[in-house]
């Protein structure tokens, strides 16, 4: 959605939240994935066989070699934030995707591709991450283009720029949404 804002250029992504559904059928996890498991063993050093044993029977069987005692420490992550520049090329978010995490939010710097155009924050996101529904989208502000720089403060974007944007961002969320169905019909 972030590129398909006709007459519009991605500057940044500055912003993303992501989300790892739990499987509702099954939540074990791979005990063999290092990233997600850490196992702690307790080891119980065994008796030597030849080893005399002093005392009753029952401090003989308190002395026999017990098996080496494993437990398991599952660590699950649902939801991580990324802030700062280039997140979307990232190898942190690569290396969440990875392992099943998906964009549910996401912020990000665009502006017109003319000469002292404003750079304009937008964010969409899915307030229902689960079932990908109830998307939507703003346009959060513009930093104004003055001598050469842009301003460091965000501020509000005039009515008429900022209703001219917001229908950008529509048109860029339907475009996307027919691209997707289009896919999944092929």
């Amino acid at each position: 959605m972030i590129r398909n804002l006709n007459g519009m250029e991605v500057v940044d992504v500055v912003d993303v939240s992501t989300f790892n559904p739990k499987d509702l059928e099954d939540d074990d996890l791979d005990l063999s994935d290092d990233a997600l498991v850490i196992e702690d063993s307790i080891e119980v050093d065994p008796v030597d066989e030849g080893e005399e044993r002093v005392g009753s029977d029952s401090e003989a069987q308190l002395a026999k070699p017990q098996p080496e005692a494993r437990s398991h420490k599952i660590i699950r992550i649902d939801k991580a934030s990324l802030k700062g520049k280039g997140v979307l090329e990232s190898k942190q978010l690569l290396e969440l995707e990875g392992h099943g995490f998906y964009l549910w939010k996401i912020r990000w710097k665009a502006r017109e591709k003319l000469n002292g155009a404003e750079l304009v924050l937008f964010e969409a996101q899915f307030g229902n991450q689960p079932k990908f529904c109830d998307f939507s989208y703003i346009v959060r502000g513009v930093y104004n283009y003055n001598n050469g720089k842009y301003a460091k403060n965000l501020v509000r974007a005039e009515p008429v720029f900022e209703k001219k944007l917001k229908v950008r961002l529509e048109e860029a969320a339907q475009k996307t949404l027919d691209d997707i169905e289009r896919s999944l019909k092929t």
